[in-house]
């Protein structure tokens, strides 16, 4: 008896041992569903060098005196714009809401011996705001998708800025499978050394600008865009009556 009582005994010992390490073990971790995000910091005001090197190497693939094809293209219109896009378009915060923005975008595609696909120029105004955005696609995007340098004024007379030289603000250079890299005017920063930059991004705007003729094309779709987007109707004459 005594043999069977500790026979039970140790039995029972095991068991309760049993159950807690059950009880001890962690969970068996499972994959997780979810898709990773991966967030990029840009440092906007001072780039690496690096990225500065990039930079001034994709500028100079752009050609100050283009060659265009045959092919292009004038649009106009009025969009209404959100923060959001008044964020996006200025780069400054803004809590102006249902602004109004009358723009006219011009495209020029060039010749398949070039290295470039297209140049694109936008010009947009809005009631405290006029930027101007010249884009640039590149025909080998293995590294290098676009360029786009942009400008942006407060108050001031859109045919005065069509037909004078606006220094660029911002430069922004879309990659193949990289992050991008942005080069912007930061008031509080010294970007001193950046000013060859800026001069080279301000050289290829105002040498589109010309080659888009702005100074002309724009005042003239903004004056067609402020009678409707109509051209002006040919007078037709009257049919004679037969006598």
């Amino acid at each position: 008896m005594p043999f069977r009582f500790y026979k039970l005994a140790f039995a029972g010992t095991l068991f309760t041992a049993s159950l807690f390490g059950q009880e001890s073990a962690p969970p068996e971790s499972k994959p997780s569903d979810k898709p990773q995000v991966r967030v990029n910091y840009l440092n906007v005001c001072s780039p690496t060098a690096a990225d500065q090197q990039e930079l001034e190497s994709v500028l100079s693939r752009i050609s100050p005196q283009p060659i265009f094809a045959v092919d292009m293209e004038i649009s106009r219109g009025r969009s209404t714009l959100n923060p959001s896009d008044l964020v996006v378009n200025t780069g400054q915060p803004t809590q102006q809401t249902n602004a109004v923005s009358k723009w006219v975008r011009i495209r020029r595609d060039f010749p398949d011996s070039s290295p470039l696909t297209s140049a694109q120029y936008s010009f947009s105004v809005t009631e405290k705001n006029v930027s101007e955005t010249f884009v640039a696609h590149f025909r080998d995007a293995k590294n290098v998708l676009q360029v786009s340098i942009s400008d942006s004024v407060d108050g001031q007379d859109p045919n005065v800025v069509a037909g004078n030289v606006t220094p660029a603000d911002r430069i922004r250079v879309e990659r193949f499978g990289k992050a991008s890299i942005v080069l912007a005017r930061c008031a509080n920063s010294d970007q001193l050394a950046l000013e060859p930059l800026f001069g080279h991004a301000t050289m290829l705007l105002n040498a589109y600008r010309r080659a888009f003729d702005t100074e002309t094309t724009i005042p003239a779709e903004f004056a067609r865009l402020s009678r409707g987007g109509s051209r002006p109707k040919k007078s037709v004459p009257a049919a004679s009556k037969p006598h």
